[in-house]
């Protein structure tokens, strides 16, 4: 928590969720948002549509347990599932 606060007060918040965007695991080996939009949907993160963000975004920690490639983690792409 300290850390956390120390960040808060030496950075603007965008800043921090940049940095953090850039280390973050995604699964599969990748590191860092543009790592990830890549090596899921072979886009730069500025190429993402907002249902492929939204799935990055929500990946979060514990990604490596249920990595995208797993039956029970279909992905929704349009309108059907894929």
């Amino acid at each position: 928590m300290l850390v956390g606060v120390k960040l808060a007060l030496g950075y603007p918040k965008t800043e921090i969720l940049q940095i953090y965007s850039s280390v973050a695991h995604f699964g599969h080996g990748y590191c860092g948002l543009q790592a990830a939009s890549c090596g899921y949907f072979a886009v730069s993160p500025t190429g993402l549509t907002w249902p492929q963000a939204a799935l990055i975004a929500g990946l979060g920690a514990g990604t490596t347990m249920t990595g995208l490639d797993l039956p029970q983690a279909r992905l929704f792409v349009g309108e059907q599932w894929a």
